[in-house]
């Protein structure tokens, strides 16, 4: 379970506090500012680790974007909150990730199987992997033997859905003639054996944030007082962090039903929530208008879904790799991804809504610099756990600080738009406008437009390949079965 969770703030009247921050335990509901959500540095049994590195996310936030832009430029000062959070064991949060992302097989764990029991796919998950491990042929096995067979898997299932899967398991286990005792034991064994979700966390977390921005007194808000306070609020998140943002996404989508607001209020407000995830441990499908991501293909530390994009991209990256150790390269054009322009002389695509809205570069850092604590052959970690606004050092290639800027300039148009709502709600601004730098020229947003329209073009050419590799594949495996069919003895 979770052993806690913790929320501080720095904001210019903290600047002196010890750590330079303040402990808090809640966020106003009505109040402007950014929340980070970091990723597995933030998870420590070690609770000095845990504040420490959550106190650095904030002061990052602060230094980079609130104070040059804001404080210094305006004399407004935006209080940046950040979370620290740890479990008892950290593989609890890292295991509600994964089973999360995946049913099977997931990149950057190690594979294992994962039976997530929920009321549409109870019937299937019997069919497909529980009658193999209570049954042969048919028949009744061994309790050892059946033990054994669910021991290989991780099983979940929520409160609501235990009566179904007793249920069902109680008629295929009579099926097979299994006795009262028999039943008993193998369902003490599940209980025992069962792995529930550590989301307490998650949910005082949405206490903290979420709930005063969509209620007050226990009572739902005007819609359009919940518009502009969910406005008001900037997300920032790091690798596990978007899996927090998404599950506080889908806590508050139940929590709005609850208090009474329409399926479309509920998605009009979602749609407001503005995630900056950068290098998101989580599933994309289907963001919502204002989760936006920022990846780079050479991150191996980020928990992704095994799909054939991911495939098509990690293909490419081992290909790159072997040519880049060969000649002993740091650096060399991955043409996987165009270049945008002359004018946006950097390697990025962009995914759309249903890939996660997200902007992808081939690789933002040296492969292996001299001097760097990494050898040939290595990817450099920062690939995966930078997430400066501003320029990261001589490694960093165009298209990393390119990447950060973009995600810089998305943060600095939400917090302006957040600014602005004030008795009237003013919706969150489209991806192609978010992206334009600060103060930007019309001849600057026209460049930044043109560049959208040809990083979208590069995300559904992204797409295209990976759906022709897909074909390649699966026409292989095809061909090859075919083969074997064709050469097997007649009977």
């Amino acid at each position: 379970m979770s052993t806690k969770i913790e929320m501080l703030v720095r904001s210019n009247q903290t600047e002196q506090q010890e750590f330079h921050s303040a402990m808090v335990d809640h966020i106003p509901g009505d109040e402007v500012c950014v929340l980070y959500i970091g990723g597995n540095g933030t998870i420590d049994t070690s609770e000095s680790v845990a504040t420490r590195k959550a106190n650095g996310d904030a002061k990052r936030i602060r230094s980079e974007i609130i104070k040059p832009f804001f404080y210094d430029k305006n004399g407004v000062d935006i209080p940046v909150y950040a979370v620290a959070y740890d479990f008892d064991g950290y593989d609890a949060g890292v295991r509600d990730l994964s089973r999360d992302i995946s049913r099977g097989n997931i990149d950057g764990i190690a594979k294992k199987q994962y039976l997530v029991f929920e009321p549409k796919s109870i019937k299937r998950l019997f069919r497909d992997y529980v009658m193999d491990c209570i049954s042969e042929n048919n028949e009744k096995i061994s309790l050892d033997e059946v033990k054994y067979r669910l021991g290989k898997y991780d099983i979940y299932f929520s409160d609501q859905n235990s009566g179904s899967f007793y249920k069902y398991m109680d008629e295929k286990l009579r099926d097979l003639r299994y006795s009262d005792g028999e039943i008993y034991e193998i369902f003490e064994f599940i209980q025992n054996k069962l792995n529930q979700e550590h989301m307490e966390h998650i949910d005082k977390l949405f206490n903290m944030v979420i709930l005063p921005r969509i209620s007050e007194n226990g009572a739902r808000l005007p819609i359009t007082d919940a518009l502009r306070r969910i406005r008001k609020i900037t997300f920032v998140t790091h690798c596990y962090g978007a899996f927090v943002a998404k599950k506080l996404q889908e806590k508050m989508k139940y929590q709005m039903r609850i208090l009474g607001y329409s399926s479309a209020e509920t998605n009009a407000v979602l749609n407001q929530m503005l995630i900056v995830a950068h290098a998101p441990s989580v599933r994309l499908y289907g963001q919502t208008n204002g989760f936006i991501s920022f990846m780079s293909g050479f991150d191996e530390g980020a928990v992704t879904p095994k799909n054939w994009l991911r495939s098509y991209i990690k293909k490419n990256v081992k290909q790159d790799r072997q040519l880049m150790d060969q000649e002993e390269l740091n650096s060399m054009e991955h043409t996987w991804i165009p270049l945008v322009s002359d004018d946006f002389p950097a390697h990025v695509a962009f995914l759309s809504k249903n890939m996660g809205n997200m902007f992808i570069i081939p690789r933002g850092f040296d492969y292996s610099p001299s001097g760097s604590a990494h050898q040939i052959g290595e990817v450099n970690p920062y690939e995966h756990t930078n997430t400066d606004y501003v320029r990261a050092g001589a490694e960093q290639n165009a298209d990393g600080f390119v990447l950060n800027q973009i995600a810089r300039n998305v943060v600095i148009n939400g917090i302006e738009n957040s600014l602005k709502q004030r008795a009237e709600f003013t919706p969150l601004p489209d991806v192609a406008q978010l992206i334009n730098k600060p103060d930007a020229t019309t001849r600057e947003r026209a460049t930044t437009e043109a560049a959208f329209a040809i990083m979208r073009k590069n995300g559904n050419k992204l797409t295209q390949n990976a759906y022709e590799y897909a074909r390649e594949i699966i026409g292989n495996w095809h061909a090859r079965i075919s083969g074997q069919k064709d050469k097997s003895p007649e009977r």
